[in-house]
């Protein structure tokens, strides 16, 4: 991979994570524990999305360091949802200021492993959480698609300026594994279904057949 799409994934990461800040910025207390959504029958308060974010980027950062290694990613039995309630359960003691600041220290630590990617070393792949055979290069957008759909779920739960009109268009919540596939992150199948509607009340076309849903 030429230097150029290196630093392009970094500029992509740099400005959704500048989009997070952005929206969360000045949230009170109350914000902070309102509900985003109900999930499986576990309701997601604003915090709760946040240590889910912040564990798939160190998550998915450790994975592609296997990938790199010739390892093969996560066992093919590999229970996500079960995993991300435990994550977030894991870190209730973790508050706004903790978690922000272990977001920064992910994302360094994402920035100095891009930094010692070789262009053979892109394309290797192996089992990301989904199940899905993903290349590192796949994995570094995921992880800048993930928390976007995420930060524009909080943005449009409080209306925040942007945030309503990105999370209504399709793209902003997937990533393109091949032509009329995406992998939709974060969510389980139900509320995927609802997250697609589009303002006329109708649903993306193929949705059963055409779409994945992961997390970090």
């Amino acid at each position: 991979m030429s230097q150029e799409k290196k630093e392009a994934i970094k500029e992509k990461l740099t400005a959704v994570r500048e989009e997070t800040v952005r929206v969360l910025e000045g949230f009170t207390e109350e914000q902070w524990n309102a509900p985003v959504y109900s999930d499986e029958g576990a309701e997601w308060r604003v915090i709760d999305v946040v240590r889910h974010v912040a564990d798939s980027e160190r998550g998915m950062t450790a994975l592609m360091a296997q990938f790199q290694a010739g390892g093969e990613g996560v066992p093919a039995d590999f229970d996500l949802q079960r995993w991300n309630r435990r994550v977030v359960a894991k870190l209730q003691d973790k508050g706004p200021a903790d978690l922000l600041a272990g977001m920064a220290a992910n994302r360094q630590a994402l920035l100095a492993f891009i930094d010692t990617l070789a262009d053979d070393d892109w394309p290797k792949k192996g089992r990301h959480a989904s199940l899905h055979i993903l290349t590192i290069e796949q994995v570094c957008h995921l992880i800048a698609d993930h928390e976007r759909t995420h930060i524009a779920e909080i943005g449009a739960r409080f209306q925040v300026p942007g945030a309503r009109e990105e999370r209504s268009s399709l793209a902003p919540g997937t990533w393109n594994l091949a032509p009329g596939t995406y992998i939709f992150t974060g969510v389980s199948r139900r509320r995927l279904y609802r997250l697609l509607t589009m303002p006329d009340g109708t649903h993306a076309p193929s949705t059963k057949s055409k779409v994945g849903v992961c997390s970090g």
